[in-house]
């Protein structure tokens, strides 16, 4: 009887001790599939300075971040693109343009509770501008002193800069992500943005 009632016992301790290696497996899955995630979102930019009496428009845009969390670290690190759309105000004419962002990201983040982490790191990487007007040619069609028709300046690239931005932000249900950064170039470019992004 004895010899049976440990035999039990031994055979019970196998199985949850089974059982708890597969759950651990499973957590520990899950952990390694949530360390990597992506996120698509658009925002608005506000130009935050003038150079002279050229100014800019808010800057409409979109893109996406890859990022990977270290686990049990509250860092993750990233890469992301992005395009934006402004004008900037001339006397003579709207010019508009199309920049494009390339970065590392890096955020330290504190959950708050279950549904919700506020995170705060820095990007920091390339802007480039691109002239999508024909604003030189047609200014010099008019007659305006001082501008020289540029035939290559329609797509052209316009200004290559770099770049870096803080940033602050929250994350909700692990889904819906909020961001404010301070994009810090060179005068005509710089600007405060807000975006609402989608993680998944």
């Amino acid at each position: 009887m004895k010899h049976l009632v440990i035999s039990i016992l031994a055979a019970v301790a196998v199985s949850f001790s089974g059982l708890s290696y597969a759950q651990t497996a499973t957590v520990k899955a899950k952990e390694s599939q949530k360390a990597l995630s992506g996120e698509v979102y658009l925002g608005i930019g506000m130009p935050v300075y003038s150079v002279g009496s050229v100014k800019s428009t808010p800057r409409y845009m979109a893109g996406f971040e890859l990022r990977y969390r270290f686990l049990q670290s509250p860092w993750d690190i990233g890469f992301g693109s992005r395009v934006g759309a402004f004008k900037r105000t001339y006397n003579e004419g709207y010019p508009v343009y199309v920049s494009s962002e390339h970065y590392l990201a890096a955020d330290y983040n504190l959950k708050i509770n279950p549904k919700l982490v506020f995170f705060a790191g820095i990007e920091g990487g390339v802007s480039i501008a691109y002239d999508m007007s024909r604003y030189n040619s047609t200014a010099n069609s008019r007659g305006v002193p001082g501008v020289a028709t540029d035939l290559n300046a329609f797509y052209a690239p316009k200004r290559v800069s770099p770049y870096f931005a803080p940033r602050i932000g929250i994350e909700a249900w692990n889904r819906l992500r909020c961001t404010i950064a301070f994009d810090v170039s060179d005068k005509g470019n710089s600007n405060v943005n807000f975006r609402i992004g989608y993680v998944f």
